[in-house]
């Protein structure tokens, strides 16, 4: 099967939460997602220690991370 790069979900999202494209950020860890958010004109960052199914060589480097923790996310706290 192959995965869906349609734009549509993402932006049917980021519609129904009251935005536009360009104040959007798409966090993904695949190529996949990758292609998704730059078929909807999306920001987009990867999560490297996420399941990356393929090389992004034109993704640049600031637009990668692998640890949450260094942008102010804890996974798995509750307040």
């Amino acid at each position: 099967m192959r995965r869906s790069r349609t734009p549509a979900p993402l932006l049917r999202c980021i519609s129904e939460m009251g935005a536009e494209p360009a104040q959007a950020l798409y966090v993904g860890d695949s190529s996949i997602d990758y292609l998704t958010a730059q078929n909807a004109a999306v920001q987009f960052r990867l999560f490297s220690n996420g399941y990356l199914n393929a090389p992004l060589p034109d993704l640049a480097e600031a637009d990668r991370f692998a640890d949450w923790t260094a942008h102010g996310i804890q996974i798995g706290v509750t307040i």
